[in-house]
C-alpha cells in the first residue's frame, strides 16, 4: 500500500511511519510532507499516486483542505488531528477515519483493516456494475437513476431534465448545474448526483466537474497527459479530464 504522510511535526509524522511498517512491511511511505506548499509541489510533480493519505488538517501555512482541492482525483484521507472547526469540509473531504492522539499500533491497524473493507467493497460494486453493462442489464442499471433533478431557484422549485444537463461543477463549496440556457444551484453535493446519474450518460472527468457525453463535441490532449472537453456550446472556463482517468474516460466515451 503506497501511503503520504502530511504532518507539521515531523517527529509525530516519523513514528506514524514506523508504526504502519512494522504492521506490514509492504506499506510504501512515499513522502512525508510539513507543510502546505510542500505538499503542493509534490502533488505537481510526476510522483505516484498514494492510495491512502495520513494528514493533519492544520499546518503552518494553510490546511489540508488546501492541498486536497488541487487533487484532480479524490484520494482517500485519515484525518490525525481534531476538525471541530471545519464540519462542511470534512464532509465534503474523501475521509476513511479519524486518529485521535495518542497514536498506536491498534488504531492504524483499525483503520487500515477499514480501508481493506471500503476498497473491496467498492471493486466489487464496480465489478458488479460492469458485468451488468456486459450483460445488457439496463433495467439493473437505470433502476435508482434520476430523469429529473429537483432545483431551488428562487421561490420555486425546478425539475431540471437529466438530458437537457450539460455538466456539474462545484467550486467554493457551490454545486452548480449548467444547461445550455441557465445555470441552478443545487443543494445536492456533486458525489450525490454522480449517484443519482446515469453512468452510461454522464462521467465524472475531475474531482470538480462531471460531463453529459451529449454535450462533448470534441476531446483534445492537453499538458500533462491530460485531456480537454470541447462542449458542444461555448463556456468561459476549461473542461480537463485528469491524468488518471483519461483512458477510463476515452473507453467509456466510445461505449
Amino acid at each position: 500500500m503506497k501511503i503520504v504522510i502530511i504532518k507539521s511535526d515531523d517527529r509525530s509524522a516519523q513514528e506514524i511511519r514506523k508504526i504502519l511498517e512494522a504492521l506490514d512491511k509492504s506499506m510504501n511511505v512515499l513522502a512525508i510532507l510539513l507543510s502546505v506548499d510542500a505538499a503542493d509541489q509534490w502533488f505537481s510533480n510526476e510522483n505516484l499516486r498514494p492510495d491512502l493519505i495520513f494528514s493533519d488538517i492544520e499546518l503552518e501555512d494553510g490546511t489540508s483542505f488546501d492541498i486536497l482541492q488541487k487533487i484532480e482525483d479524490p484520494i482517500p484521507i485519515v484525518f490525525c488531528s481534531p476538525f471541530e472547526k471545519y464540519p462542511l469540509q470534512i464532509f465534503e473531504a474523501n475521509i476513511i477515519d479519524y486518529l485521535s492522539s495518542p497514536i498506536d499500533a491498534i488504531k492504524l491497524q483499525n483503520v487500515i483493516h477499514k480501508y481493506g473493507r471500503i476498497k473491496a467493497y467498492a471493486e466489487s460494486k464496480e465489478l458488479e456494475c460492469h458485468r451488468a453493462c456486459l450483460w445488457g442489464n439496463t433495467q439493473y442499471l437505470e433502476a435508482n437513476y434520476k430523469q429529473s433533478i429537483l432545483v431551488h431557484y428562487k421561490e420555486s422549485i425546478i425539475p431540471v431534465k437529466s438530458t437537457n444537463i450539460g455538466r456539474i461543477h462545484v467550486g467554493f463549496g457551490v454545486v452548480s448545474i449548467y444547461t445550455p440556457n441557465r445555470v441552478f444551484t443545487s443543494q445536492h453535493t456533486i458525489e450525490q448526483l454522480e449517484k443519482m446519474l446515469d453512468p452510461q450518460h454522464f462521467y465524472r472527468v475531475n474531482r470538480q466537474t462531471i460531463i453529459n457525453r451529449q454535450h462533448i463535441s470534441a476531446v483534445e490532449y492537453y499538458f500533462s497527459r491530460r485531456l480537454l472537453i470541447k462542449p458542444i456550446y461555448e463556456i468561459s472556463d476549461k473542461i480537463v479530464v485528469s491524468k488518471s482517468r483519461t483512458q477510463d474516460f476515452l473507453k467509456w466515451l466510445e461505449y
